[in-house]
């Protein structure tokens, strides 16, 4: 009777206790294989599930693990023992979900072994931390999502700088290509195709502005008309690329080599010392003599060269003129060169006037003779004949010479020449 009195005693003060706390107080026998059947359900712990007392024993048989999550098992059977004490205050309680008349409950759950009359029992408490774990989940899954977002943000980003590196790269690949192109058409544009010097074309566009001082010279090729009807235009061409190329190893990268005409190439010097100019001019003309047109080994190759020097406050165009009339003396000659200077100008000059095509004015009135002459001007060098016989003098010692024949009165002077003619 004592035993049962005390028991009585015992259980009213537990549920005294029980209904005080604050959490849900329970109380299951340590029977692992019939569940941990409840022996003390407190009403707050009913009241956290949502459950009414007959309700919840009927359903559950009275057994603790039928209210565990599948998932949560070995967190809702996770208690305080002598043997894990301090590791499980180190770990905390446990956390799991207990299933609730509206779905799963999150709770936390204060857990420890007992005996009570030789018997062992789990009493525990467990305290509704479900708007926690909601929120706390909500908070995770923003927190996943935002990752997600960043994560997809980050990958597009890289892609685009893949995609902009690549376009870039195209872009550079597309503006070298634009560029090398319009390189080649520049060059195409400016260069002498056959010899590769810089062309007319580059002369009247860009060099003709350029300023002094500079050394400026015109060769041309000695007998360049021999070499072609002699030996077919293909000989002419190997020997206009063979001067180029000899003229190219005398010079700078910095000069400007110019196929000016037909046979004559202009050569701009920048910066070259007067005194040195015509050193320059020599070893040019010595490297052209001494070249060989390959495959003629025969054709001689020689230049007439002509310098001026360029001021500061010289045009251009004045310039190449002057050494174009120097040039003339050095033809006279030929594999020559000759400088600008007062005497050269003088003689270029008059050599120019020698140069003036002849013509052979065949009338016997001197009348018409002087009326013609005054309207061909200085132009033209004139020669007069009076008559036939006279017109055959002048054509056999001015033979060559004499560009055109004249007759002014055709019948007469016509007769005239068939009568002195041999």
């Amino acid at each position: 009777m004592e035993t049962d009195e005390t028991t009585k005693e015992e259980l009213l003060r537990l549920e005294r206790y029980a209904q005080n706390i604050p959490g849900g107080f329970h109380c299951c026998a340590e029977d692992p294989e019939n569940g941990y059947p409840f022996v003390y359900i407190s009403d707050r712990f009913l009241e956290i599930l949502g459950w009414e007392r007959e309700e919840f024993a009927a359903k559950f048989n009275n057994r603790y693990t039928a209210l565990l999550h599948p998932d949560d098992l070995a967190a809702g059977l996770r208690y305080r023992n002598a043997e894990n004490s301090g590791a499980y205050a180190q770990e905390g309680d446990s956390i799991f979900r207990l299933l609730g008349k509206n779905g799963y409950r999150w709770v936390t759950n204060a857990a420890n072994q007992v005996e009570w009359y030789g018997k062992g029992y789990i009493v525990g408490t467990i305290t509704d931390i479900t708007p926690y774990m909601e929120l706390r989940e909500k908070l995770e899954q923003q927190n996943r999502t935002q990752r997600e977002a960043l994560e997809t943000a980050n990958h597009n980003l890289l892609r685009m700088m893949q995609q902009m590196e690549e376009q870039k790269a195209q872009f550079a690949q597309t503006a070298a290509r634009s560029m090398e192109k319009e390189k080649r058409y520049r060059h195409r544009l400016n260069h002498d195709a056959l010899t590769g010097t810089y062309n007319r074309r580059f002369y009247e566009e860009v060099v003709r502005n350029n300023l002094g001082p500079a050394g400026i010279a015109l060769m041309d090729i000695d007998d360049f008309k021999i070499c072609n009807d002699t030996y077919g235009h293909h000989a002419g061409d190997l020997a206009l690329e063979t001067v180029a190329k000899a003229i190219r190893s005398c010079i700078r990268e910095t000069d400007l080599l110019i196929r000016y005409g037909g046979d004559e190439f202009l050569l701009v010097l920048p910066g070259i010392p007067a005194d040195y100019f015509k050193v320059k001019l020599e070893q040019i003309r010595t490297a052209v003599q001494q070249t060989v047109v390959p495959g003629y080994p025969h054709f001689r190759l020689s230049l007439s060269i002509g310098g001026a020097m360029q001021t500061l406050a010289d045009p251009m165009e004045n310039v190449v003129r002057r050494a174009d009339l120097i040039m003339y003396q050095a033809k006279n000659h030929k594999d020559a060169v000759a400088v600008d200077t007062q005497d050269s100008r003088l003689a270029a000059q008059e050599q120019v006037l020698e140069e003036k095509p002849v013509i052979l004015l065949v009338d016997d009135s001197m009348m018409n003779r002087m009326m013609l002459a005054g309207i061909l001007g200085d132009d033209y060098r004139i020669l007069e004949a009076e008559n036939g016989k006279r017109c055959l003098e002048l054509l056999q010692t001015k033979a060559g010479q004499i560009s055109l024949v004249l007759l002014i009165s055709i019948c007469r002077s016509w007769m005239a020449l068939r009568c002195c003619a041999p």
